[in-house]
């Protein structure tokens, strides 16, 4: 954050400062003050459900490509950069899929 200023009291990081040089300064403000009182309701733990489910099958699907890969390249004739490369394809095609389904997720407010 250019022009903000932290500093450690009481156990809590404080932030003194603002994102903007040469603007006024607010008042300390204690980070996750506005999050003390706010309820944890159950759309906080189905949001964290889904999350959470969606990383397990996401990971799932690198796993499953990794962990056999010895027996695709034994299967196609693939040396160890091949299949290196085979693996890295995938996280290369992970990109277009989080931009799509980012865009998507951003226009119906999910």
């Amino acid at each position: 954050m250019n022009g903000s200023k932290t500093r450690f009291s009481s156990a809590r990081w404080v932030f003194t400062g603002t994102s903007m040089p040469g603007s006024a300064t607010p008042n300390a403000q204690a980070v996750g003050r506005w999050f003390e009182a706010m309820p944890l309701t159950r759309n906080h733990w189905v949001a964290g459900g889904v999350l959470f489910g969606t990383f397990i099958i996401e990971s799932w699907e690198m796993m499953i490509l990794i962990l056999n890969s010895g027996s695709i390249g034994a299967e196609f004739g693939l040396d160890a950069a091949q299949i290196g490369s085979l693996i890295g394809a995938l996280f290369l095609g992970m990109i277009p899929g989080a931009l799509i389904w980012g865009k998507l997720a951003e226009q119906t407010g999910a």
